[in-house]
C-alpha cells in the first residue's frame, strides 16, 4: 500500500486488507508483509503467516474535527463532529451531523417515543443512557458517554471521552493566546460558542471576532465551512432540562465535564450565554444538577 494518509500518526494506524482477504491461498503464500507508506517511507509493517488471525478494522465513518486544541500544558485533543445523541429503540449512539445541530430532549419516562433521537442526558450515565433520578446518591460516580460504540465515529468503545473541567479552563482561559482563541456566534441562525484550535490562522476571506456575545460573529452555512475546514469548533446553545423543564434553548449553552462537584450529587458543566462563559455552576443550583439533562460533546486524546 503506497501513498496512504495516514489521519493521527500518533493513535491511528489504518490498514485496508480486504483486498488481501480475497486472494486465494497459493497467493497469499507470495505475501509475507503488509506496508504503509508515507512518501517513500514505510511508517508501519504489519509481517504475517498463514496460521495468523488478521483482523480486518473498519476505517471510521468519521474523523474528528481536525483542530487540535490543548487542555492542559500536556495533553491536547480533538473534537467530535457534534453533539453525542441517542436513540434508545435501537440503543444508537451517533454524533450530530452537523455543529450546529442539536434536538434539544431528554428521555423523561417509557411514554416517550423510543424511536426518537435523545441529545441532552444525566451527569455520568454513559452506561445507562436513559437514567434519570433526582435522588443525589445516584450520581455520586461518573461513567463517561465515551464508553459507547459511536455509529458514525468509529464504532469502536472507548475512543472518546468527556473533558473535565480543569480541561475547560485551560481550553478557555490557560493555553497560549487563550482569549483570542474563542467567541460567541450564531451559526445557521442557530446562537452558540466557538473555539479555535492552538495553531489557528484565519481563513481568507473569513472574519472572526472573540469575546462573549452571540452578536460578534454571524455565519452562513458555507462561511462556516470555511470556518470548519480550518479547525473550528462550535458549541450550540441547546439549553438544558431543569427537572423536566427546557430551559435556555437557543440562548445558553451547558455542556458536562466529567468533574463531580463535592458530594450532594452536583457535576460541573461549561455554561455560556450572551453574556458570560462560567465552568463554575450557577450558584442558585445548590443539589442535585447531576439529574439535570444536560449536551455533551466528546473529545479524542491527540
Amino acid at each position: 500500500i503506497t501513498n496512504y494518509e495516514l489521519r493521527d500518526m500518533k493513535k491511528f494506524l489504518l490498514i485496508v486488507v480486504a483486498a488481501m482477504m480475497a486472494m486465494s491461498a497459493s497467493a497469499q503464500k507470495m505475501v509475507k508483509k503488509i506496508q504503509v507508506y508515507e512518501g517513500n517511507t514505510v511508517v508501519y509493517q504489519l509481517n504475517y503467516s498463514l496460521t495468523d488471525s488478521i483482523v480486518i478494522r473498519e476505517v471510521p465513518a468519521e474523523t474528528p474535527l481536525k483542530g487540535i486544541f490543548s487542555v492542559s500544558a500536556t495533553e491536547q485533543v480533538q473534537f467530535s463532529k457534534g453533539n453525542f445523541q441517542y436513540q434508545p429503540s435501537t440503543q444508537t449512539c451517533r454524533f450530530a451531523e452537523n455543529q450546529y445541530d442539536y434536538i434539544c430532549k431528554y428521555y423523561k419516562t417509557e411514554s416517550d417515543a423510543l424511536d426518537a433521537w435523545y441529545d441532552l442526558f444525566s451527569w455520568g450515565k454513559g452506561d445507562t443512557l436513559t437514567f434519570h433520578e433526582f435522588s443525589t446518591s445516584n450520581y455520586t460516580t461518573f461513567v463517561d458517554w465515551g464508553v459507547n460504540r459511536i455509529s458514525n465515529g468509529d464504532r469502536e468503545p472507548d475512543l472518546w471521552r468527556t473533558l473535565s473541567k480543569a480541561e475547560w479552563d485551560y481550553l478557555l482561559t490557560g493555553r497560549t493566546n487563550a482569549a483570542s482563541l474563542w467567541g460567541g456566534a450564531s451559526v445557521n441562525g442557530t446562537n452558540g460558542l466557538i473555539l479555535l484550535p492552538d495553531s489557528w490562522s484565519l481563513p481568507a476571506g473569513a472574519s472572526f471576532t472573540a469575546g462573549i456575545g452571540y452578536a460578534n460573529n454571524s455565519y452562513t452555512t458555507d462561511q462556516w465551512a470555511v470556518m470548519e475546514n480550518a479547525g473550528a469548533v462550535f458549541l450550540p446553545a441547546a439549553g438544558l432540562d431543569y427537572w423536566f423543564k427546557i430551559e435556555g434553548k437557543g440562548n445558553a449553552g451547558y455542556y458536562w465535564t466529567s468533574t463531580k462537584q463535592g458530594s450532594n450529587g452536583c457535576a460541573y458543566w461549561l455554561m455560556f450565554n450572551s453574556e458570560k462563559i462560567s465552568t463554575a455552576n450557577d450558584e442558585t443550583i445548590t443539589d442535585g444538577s447531576g439529574s439535570f439533562g444536560v449536551s455533551v460533546r466528546l473529545v479524542i486524546d491527540y
